[in-house]
């Protein structure tokens, strides 16, 4: 079951169907985790789309949701985690951009990750 909804989930992603990634989205409670697992691909494409499909997910899920969703993708980005999600940033800055109430209270976080490897060129470009 879990390669079938990794393998929808990035048709949705290359084909850049938002609209049908969200619709997915309400049938399947782990939606958020099927498109974290793709900020770690090493195919850079699938990692951006996956942070663009969760900043757009994050426009219809939960106020609570989304603040999990930025605390997640914070702790991806801590040596203490034991697995770096790459695309964290990125993620992180698509999520503020649509919910952009939330940006006074997680930009200096994500800013403050400017000197850490492997994240300064992502960290400048969120």
């Amino acid at each position: 079951m879990h390669s079938q909804r990794k393998t929808i989930v990035k048709q949705y992603l290359i084909n850049r169907d938002w609209q049908g990634l969200l619709e997915w989205a309400q049938q399947n409670r782990s939606a958020i985790r099927s498109l974290q697992t793709f900020l770690v691909s090493e195919d850079i494409l699938l990692r951006w789309r996956a942070a663009q499909g969760l900043g757009k997910l994050s426009m219809v899920i939960s106020p609570r949701q989304v603040k999990e969703l930025i605390r997640r993708l914070f702790w991806g980005m801590n040596d203490e985690s034991g697995n770096l999600i790459w695309g964290a940033p990125e993620a992180v800055a698509e999520v503020l951009f649509h919910n952009r109430e939330l940006i006074p209270k997680f930009a200096p976080i994500l800013a403050s990750h400017l000197e850490v490897d492997p994240f300064p060129k992502s960290v400048h470009w969120a």
